[in-house]
């Protein structure tokens, strides 16, 4: 959990979307591609809508789309991450704006991209091939509806119309995909400084940390060891040399018996 306090408007909302800056990336994206369509739709595309004069069926889907995000974001905070609803309902957003807002001629597609960027950090494995399979089986579809069907597509009234369209469409989505793609990148920057981190402290350790392998050679007599060199420590020495060990000397019991049991009285008292 990420302790600092927030210094402005932007920091407090960010906490509020992601209060946890060490979340996994897939979690990171829902939350906050989540909080983007909520801004995106009820900042951007209403708007947009009502200068550009489309059906207000469009604007039914834009605000019920980011009623469906702000819930998911409420659900990931609590530790419920609905990624694959979250995926499916922008999908159908697309799918519903293609057909009222110009078809190919508009910049509904433009989605696309961030869609794909946003299945890649979602997903993994088996679960993101999919999707990617989908995604792009769905998109021809729609190309191939354009084509065949074009009755059933909203077309621009104006070259203005479509202008705007196209610019209002063209900039949430570079916003979205630049959402995506920075934070897949600051993840991956993080997860490689935390690898940097913990080799530099495992090389310290190890630097600290020495340990005794293989067979030692050691004297039946004197209990001596052997070292590379062919020489012979005594083992205080070698184990102090070879390890962060430490001597300290006592006696035990049973030398303590053999070498002072045997004091005159009113001598040196025994050794504790």
């Amino acid at each position: 959990m990420d302790d600092r306090a927030p210094t402005s408007l932007a920091d407090r909302v960010m906490r509020f979307v992601d209060p946890d800056a060490d979340a996994p990336i897939d979690v990171a994206l829902l939350r906050r591609m989540g909080a983007l369509v909520v801004l995106v739709m009820l900042g951007v595309v209403v708007p947009s809508n009502r200068l550009l004069g489309l059906p207000v069926v469009v604007d039914v889907v834009a605000a019920g789309l980011a009623l469906a995000a702000f819930a998911i974001v409420w659900a990931s905070r609590r530790g419920r991450h609905w990624k694959g609803l979250f995926w499916g309902l922008n999908l159908l957003g697309i799918d519903a704006a293609f057909f009222v807002s110009f078809g190919a001629d508009g910049s509904v597609q433009g989605w696309l991209f961030p869609l794909t960027a946003l299945t890649v950090g979602l997903f993994d494995g088996r679960r993101r091939v999919l999707a990617l399979l989908f995604l792009g089986a769905n998109a021809v579809a729609l190309l191939v509806v354009d084509f065949t069907r074009p009755g059933l597509i909203d077309r621009p009234a104006s070259p203005s119309t479509r202008f705007e369209e196209l610019v209002t469409g063209q900039i949430a989505g570079l916003l979205a995909t630049a959402l995506v793609v920075g934070l897949i990148a600051s993840a991956y920057r993080r997860e490689q400084a935390r690898r940097a981190a913990a080799s530099e402290a495992l090389a310290g350790s190890l630097d600290e940390v020495r340990t005794l392998r293989g067979l030692l050679s050691i004297c039946g007599w004197c209990k001596k060891i052997r070292t590379e060199g062919e020489t012979w420590v005594a083992l205080e020495r070698y184990v102090a040399t070879h390890t962060a060990a430490t001597f300290t000397h006592g006696i035990c019991p049973n030398c303590l018996d053999r070498h002072f049991g045997d004091a005159p009285e009113g001598g040196d008292e025994p050794l504790p």
